[in-house]
């Protein structure tokens, strides 16, 4: 309430009794004082229903209009006591247009490297990825001043390169210099300026932006001398109050074969994660892309292909081009049968008959636990973590009973199975990071491919 709720004002409001104004029906527009067009967006994503439901009530209308009116300096101005314009539009058909800015703060998006098509206004918002917007919404205002670095952490197509890509998209919007690059590309970057004798402009390109974005950071392992010219520009960039973000597969301590400094680093800011959608993210995920495409997704389409692939957008995707595809080439509606015809043999269903020595070998694989510890006597705090964890997903994806379990378990009793079982099931209650592991977990057992 106080981040998005609490800072609008009511600038203006007109009621129409039934038979006066737009419609034959008692209505109401209002217009809502933002205080910038990233919070616009997010409060008519998130609460836009939610406003409306309340003014109806309280306003005694039928229907209501709501309008946003931000107020921001002129664009690529940093001076507090720059012009202020005052403008007002309606988040769901995009932002205004403006003339792009000429002169010291423009900015192209051929220099920048950034994907103009991945902005905040079409990322999907759900349980998995909630938190990690909200604090992208934060930095792309509050540069180099809060959570400085920024870190996202996540498997593979779950939004992370969207989300960078907005918050780089919004900063260059206001004038800001932002570069995104993949870590293989500035590792190519420096072994060429090192080989032309150029450090001196490439030291120059990297440490004179506002908002630098490094892409699958995971990748600069190993690579000692890119370590080291990027240990500098990280220090020199932090100093100067320049923003820093940083995408990886992992945790910036499960980064093994970093250097410790860059580690420390990473961490010192705020680490986020992205989890992989749940069934509602997914259908919501598709119907924005099916929109974005121009085509008509009936749900019960939407359903079939998000209870078909519950591992990744890139995969929902796919299959989403392939229906769309398929059903242009017929020359037909798509419809539930064309769907399953498109991602039959491509999207085939890959759930495996789950046992309980896989479920213990990729436990132990996730947390570096050999499957004779697991099995054995051994009882530190990681081994038996980990025992625990396959425990509780041996009782939830076998369905055997917990003496069946305890026994393939070296011999254990149900009453240590059924206390492994309670410890997860409420530690998953306190904490939604530990829970999404163990789903990611789940899932990599029942979907091995």
């Amino acid at each position: 309430f106080s981040a998005w709720i609490e800072p609008l004002t009511i600038v203006d409001l007109e009621v129409y009794p039934r038979g006066f104004g737009p419609t034959s029906r008692s209505s109401a527009a209002v217009v809502l004082q933002a205080p910038n067009r990233f919070a616009a967006d997010h409060i008519r994503s998130a609460y836009g229903q939610l406003l409306k439901e309340v003014l109806v009530e309280t306003l005694a209308v039928e229907q209501i209009v709501i309008k946003f009116r931000i107020t921001e300096a002129v664009h690529g101005s940093t001076s507090p006591n720059a012009a202020r314009t005052t403008r007002e539009y309606t988040p769901s058909s995009g932002l205004p247009r403006r003339v792009r800015a000429t002169g010291a703060g423009a900015r192209d998006y051929s220099s920048s490297q950034l994907n103009q098509k991945y902005n905040f206004s079409n990322y999907v918002i759900g349980a998995c990825n909630q938190f990690a917007h909200a604090v992208s919404l934060q930095v792309a205002e509050n540069l180099g001043a809060l959570y400085n670095p920024l870190f996202i952490y996540g498997g593979v197509g779950l939004g992370k390169t969207h989300l960078v890509n907005a918050i780089g998209n919004a900063c260059l919007r206001r004038g800001k210099s932002v570069l995104m690059i993949s870590s293989e590309s500035f590792v190519n970057e420096l072994i060429s300026a090192l080989r032309a004798n150029r450090m001196p402009q490439f030291k120059s390109k990297f440490r004179s932006l506002d908002v630098l974005i490094v892409d699958d950071v995971q990748f600069l392992v190993g690579k000692e001398r890119t370590q080291e010219e990027f240990f500098h520009t990280f220090n020199e960039l932090y100093q100067h109050r320049k923003q820093i973000i940083m995408t990886s597969d992992k945790l910036p301590q499960e980064l093994t074969g970093l250097e410790e400094r860059l580690r420390t680093r990473f961490a010192s800011g705020l680490s986020v994660d992205l989890q992989a959608p749940d069934f509602e993210t997914r259908v919501a995920i598709l119907s924005k892309k099916a929109e974005g495409l121009g085509v008509n997704l009936p749900n019960d389409v939407a359903s079939f292909i998000s209870q078909r692939i519950d591992t990744n957008v890139r995969e929902l995707e796919g299959a989403l081009n392939r229906v769309v595809a398929l059903a242009s080439l017929r020359a037909t509606p798509i419809t539930l049968p064309v769907a399953e015809q498109a991602v039959k043999g491509y999207f085939p269903d890959r759930r495996a008959e789950v046992s309980i020595e896989s479920i213990q070998r990729i436990v132990g694989e996730r947390y570096s636990v050999s499957l004779s510890d697991i099995l054995g006597k051994r009882r530190t705090q990681n081994i038996a973590f980990a025992r625990q964890v396959a425990m509780f997903l041996c009782r939830k994806l076998t369905g055997c009973s917990f003496p069946e379990i305890g026994a393939l378990f070296g011999g254990r009793d149900h009453s240590t199975v059924i206390h492994a079982v309670r410890v997860i099931e409420e530690r998953m209650k306190a904490t939604a990071a530990f829970k999404g592991e163990v789903d990611t977990l789940s899932r990599s057992i029942t979907n091995p491919a």
